[in-house]
């Protein structure tokens, strides 16, 4: 693709006083129309438009920014929720794992009730290391707000649909769903939103096996969040 951008000659359409679409519009056009294979962005294509209507004027620094384009790396795309859950399920045990010991993490909202504090959010996990790992990116990529929308999403990633403003009529709710996972796995999603203290919710991600033993056989309920290991949001 770079080679065909350097070699091949484009002459301008004199003929037509300028009105008719130039060969370069005509280039740019085919470049958008593969913008997913040289990584360029949608809004690319409108913005930079009218430059290749004037290619005359600006033709040397045209040449060297669809070279840019065209060799361009393509963009790593970002880390998803869907794939910190995937991982949180499918990744193997390491050797310092006890196989009887349940895989889980537990992320709170609202629990820090101090008069200077807008809002708190707060993970704890099990022993394993990737379970550390899917807290720490939960608290980096959750909001304190519409605390429903994280269990949502994660229900999303399994196959749910919801309609538009779910996550406001789920309020008030205690359950556990069944996720079906890769092979055996099970992913128990316990939602707690109505019996921890006032303005207190909870969800809790535990993934089961079928045919191993755990101990003990089932967790425990969800209990409330010690406010001294919140993140905090408080106002200037």
């Amino acid at each position: 693709m770079s080679d065909w951008v350097r070699d091949r000659k484009f002459e301008g359409n004199r003929a037509s006083g300028g009105q008719g679409l130039s060969p370069w519009t005509h280039f740019f056009r085919e470049l958008c129309r593969l913008r997913v294979r040289v990584a360029m962005p949608a809004f690319a294509c409108v913005a930079l438009a009218p430059l290749f209507r004037y290619h005359i004027a600006v033709k040397q620094p045209l040449n060297l920014a669809v070279a840019l384009l065209v060799n361009a790396s393509p963009v790593v795309a970002s880390t998803t929720l869907c794939d910190v859950i995937r991982k949180f399920e499918t990744a193997p045990p390491v050797k310092a794992d006890n196989p009887n010991d349940r895989r889980w993490v537990e992320f709170h909202w609202g629990f820090d009730r101090s008069p200077d504090t807008l809002g708190s959010k707060g993970c704890r996990h099990s022993a394993q290391d990737i379970a550390g790992q899917t807290c720490k990116w939960l608290m980096k990529n959750t909001g304190m707000e519409f605390s429903m929308v994280l269990p949502h999403e994660i229900m999303t990633c399994y196959g749910y649909r919801f309609p538009r403003y779910a996550h406001y009529d789920w309020s008030g709710v205690t359950a556990t769903i069944t996720l079906r996972g890769q092979g055996k796995n099970r992913l128990l999603l316990e939602l707690n939103y109505k019996d921890l203290p006032k303005g207190e919710v909870a969800i809790r991600l535990a993934l089961e096996t079928l045919g191993r033993d755990y101990v003990p056989n089932e967790l425990s309920p969800i209990t409330a969040f010690p406010a001294q290991d919140s993140e905090r949001n408080i106002p200037n």
